[in-house]
């Protein structure tokens, strides 16, 4: 137990997970909630913020067999508080997610050029604190930054997000399922690659090599997709558009056959009228009056 508390108030814990983590989670939270409005703010802001205070707590004494489900889970929790169709939620959680990891990866590169120690640990932080604030610290939110507000442009210009208008619905055969499928895995992925080169290996020079290339093949990939989607969406939207259009003439030809249906019962109606017309001058002309008063009461 003693060990636990030990674990749990150890400084560089605190300094590290509780103060400047945390302060990158807040600048996350509000970057992502600028790429989706949340259903509530209030809620939204609350949940995070006690979750990701909980887990940041608890880090150093989580098992790792534990550690992928706990903190997936953390992960995922903006896809339930933010609006927007549910592929616009998972697709910016899971890139936001992937963000969050290219800018540690870049913090770490600049961390290790400018201190020249091949590794990152509390103890290694702590004795070096400003040149971790200035280079680890400060690129992580500044990439961070820069990748969620091109995401905000990415996930509004791709991706039918249903906030405003009534948008193109993509999800006509089953591979934006499949897409769902990938992204939550993506986020699998990050974890244990972040993991790996954190928790595993302090973030040596083979491990962050290996972190950079898996995340970037998912950022291509990602962007891959995201083309796919947004062509995707043009040609649904071309189809919704055709099926308007088609319903639209069908409509105009059932009325243009009403509308003969009237003009032909409007003639034969004519065709009668001159018909009992001709008739009654006939019987006027005759004199027959009397035949034709009673001829007229008769169609009355």
């Amino acid at each position: 137990m003693e060990e636990i508390i030990a674990r749990l108030f150890d400084p560089a814990a605190l300094l590290v997970n509780m103060v400047l983590g945390m302060i990158i989670n807040v600048v996350y939270f509000y970057l992502l909630q600028r790429v989706l409005p949340p259903r509530s703010k209030a809620q939204y802001w609350v949940v995070m913020l006690s979750v990701y205070v909980v887990l940041a707590f608890i880090k150093p004494i989580v098992p790792t067999d534990i550690r992928t489900p706990v903190y997936i889970g953390g992960t995922l929790l903006p896809v339930f508080l933010l609006q927007g169709t549910w592929l616009a939620r998972v697709i910016t959680v899971s890139l936001g997610w992937l963000a969050l990891s290219v800018g540690e990866v870049a913090g770490v590169l600049v961390w290790s050029s400018v201190s020249g120690l091949g590794v990152v640990n509390n103890d290694v932080l702590l004795q070096n604190l400003p040149t971790f604030v200035l280079a680890f610290f400060g690129c992580d939110l500044v990439v961070l930054y820069l990748l969620l507000t091109g995401e905000r442009f990415f996930v509004r210009k791709f991706v039918p997000c249903g906030l405003g208008e009534p948008e193109a619905d993509p999800k006509r055969g089953r591979w934006s399922v499949a897409f769902g499928v990938f992204v939550v895995l993506q986020v699998m992925v990050v974890f244990e690659t972040v993991g790996f080169g954190y928790q595993s290996q302090g973030w040596s020079p083979s491990s962050v090599v290996v972190a950079a290339v898996v995340l970037f093949v998912l950022v291509i990939v990602d962007l891959l997709i995201l083309r796919l989607l947004k062509r995707t969406v043009i040609f649904v939207r071309e189809e919704v558009r055709a099926e308007a259009l088609e319903a639209s003439i069908a409509a105009y030809l059932r009325e243009a056959e009403d509308m003969q249906g009237l003009l032909d019962d409007t003639a034969r109606l004519r065709h009668d009228v001159r018909n009992h017309r001709a008739v009654v001058e006939l019987m006027c002309k005759r004199g027959e009056y009397a035949q034709a008063e009673a001829y007229l009461k008769a169609w009355e």
